[in-house]
């Protein structure tokens, strides 16, 4: 009697679920409901979702693995279509399915997605493909991360604050289309009309800027991450966009673009895909972008060792100094930076025993002549020489002393511009004019190495804020 129970409960539960191997949309928990988004979380949105390579095969289904991070299990979500009524999601990935066999089989199976004046706020649609779908008045304010809408028309979409990073717009149609606010870190706009109505407040980090139209200049102005935009081969885009800056006085804009240009020659130089210069555009935290950033020059330089050199060259000299006329006060904040910097080292050179690095050079007061000796910091005090008070003293004055000269002799190293050309305007010279009594401290040895150094840079970096201040090069 219990085998012949366990045999009718076994073949009710035969009937009722659906057999191994079959995918039920409704009832499982576990997979995507189709198979169009089963793919896309298979091959992850990119690659062959931005059009290279050969279209994958259907593959069975199978269980989501645990870093998925869209919800496929929110049976309570809809969305509207264009005749406002409430559908569930369920149908809108049965088109989507479609929509892949379509572009799979070059239009013989399937349909063309037509998603006219839908609203999908509610859904997600990350990592989806709708290349070539109809997607005018479209709305939605939800995610679509990584997703393809290659040659989609996307004409009067509204996507208010969407999720856009990522994405793949290459030959859209975003004529009129309202992008205020949306993430587009990321996104590919090759060939893309973005002739937008709205861009106020868009994210464009890492942008792949070569769209055949522009946004309005008073919108895509208001966006942020306009420094931080590149392209992969063609430059028109971005040199047109910074030229209507310039002539419409957006001073701020207008750096902004010249730094991406600039920054982008720069990946030229090493020959780096567009896929790495967005990831280096798109990274957060600064020790994960200098670890990418030294991969990326590890693998560029054995290329060309000539472009290697000039690569560092423009970084060293003009990128981290000035960000390309991007931060044109950054080269004073260096030379301060510095000054402290080279205090320190010269207060060891002073604290070492045995050899002086450092003299103090005084004119005689009977007139010919200069005496020169080392700088001793040495401390004399009156009163009892072992008493604790004394020495405790002795050693404050001599610690305050050391950094007084050594703060002193960076000064005299930075402001000393030993140069004919400039012998007028050495600002040292001018301050010991107004001294009481003329002297001046010369390094020797490791002394005067360091101080010919921090010479150089100070020299480099005072003129070249005075440069950017007059007139900016790179603009």
């Amino acid at each position: 009697m219990a085998r012949f129970a366990s045999c009718c409960y076994l073949l009710l539960i035969w009937c009722i679920c659906p057999a191994s191997g079959q995918d039920d949309p409704i009832t499982s928990a576990h997979n995507p409901p189709c198979e169009h988004t089963r793919l896309v979380q298979r091959y992850g949105g990119r690659g062959w979702a931005r059009g290279e390579g050969a279209w994958p095969k259907l593959k069975p289904a199978f269980a989501p693995g645990p870093n998925t991070d869209v919800n496929w299990d929110l049976d309570d979500l809809t969305w509207t279509d264009a005749r406002d009524e409430s559908r569930s999601r369920y149908d809108l990935y049965s088109i989507l399915d479609d929509h892949l066999r379509w572009m799979q089989t070059g239009g013989k199976l399937g349909k063309c997605a037509d998603l006219n004046s839908v609203d999908v706020s509610d859904i997600s649609l990350a990592y989806q493909i709708l290349s070539n779908a109809n997607l005018n008045q479209f709305t939605s304010s939800g995610d679509l991360r990584e997703a393809n809408l290659s040659f989609a028309n996307l004409s009067g979409a509204s996507l208010f604050g969407a999720n856009l990073r990522g994405v793949n717009l290459s030959y859209a149609d975003l004529r009129g289309a309202a992008l205020s606010f949306a993430r587009l870190d990321g996104a590919y706009l090759q060939g893309t009309d973005f002739k937008v109505q709205q861009l106020r407040g868009a994210s464009l980090t890492g942008v792949d800027y070569e769209p055949t139209a522009q946004p309005p200049l008073n919108e895509i102005a208001s966006a942020t991450g306009l420094d931080a935009m590149t392209y992969e081969s063609n430059p028109a885009a971005l040199t047109e966009l910074h030229k209507q800056f310039h002539e419409q006085g957006f001073k701020a804009q207008q750096g902004m673009t010249a730094y991406a240009i600039e920054s982008t020659k720069d990946d030229d130089l090493l020959q780096t895909s567009i896929e790495d210069r967005i990831r280096l555009r798109t990274t957060v935290g600064f020790l994960r972008e200098t670890k990418l950033r030294l991969r990326t020059i590890a693998e560029g330089c054995p290329k060309n060792l000539g472009n290697c050199i000039s690569y560092l060259f423009r970084t060293i000299s003009f990128n981290l100094t000035c960000r390309y006329g991007l931060s044109p006060w950054r080269p004073l904040m260096i030379v301060g930076g510095s000054w402290l910097v080279f205090s320190a080292l010269y207060v060891f050179l002073l604290k070492s025993k045995g050899r002086r690095y450092i003299y103090l050079v005084v004119k005689r007061r009977e007139g010919k002549g200069e005496l020169r000796r080392p700088v001793m910091c040495e401390v004399r005090l009156d009163g009892r020489s072992g008493s604790r008070v004394t020495l405790i003293k002795k050693e404050l004055m001599r610690a305050l002393i050391l950094v007084w000269v050594s703060m002193l002799f960076s000064l005299i190293n930075t402001l000393n511009i030993d140069v004919k050309l400039l012998d007028k305007f050495n600002p040292w010279a001018l301050i010991k004019r107004v001294l009481p009594r003329e002297f001046d401290l010369q390094g020797k040895g490791l002394g005067k190495i360091l101080g010919g150094l921090q010479t150089v840079i100070s020299l480099f970096l005072i003129g070249l804020w005075a440069i950017l201040m007059t007139h900016n090069p790179f603009d």
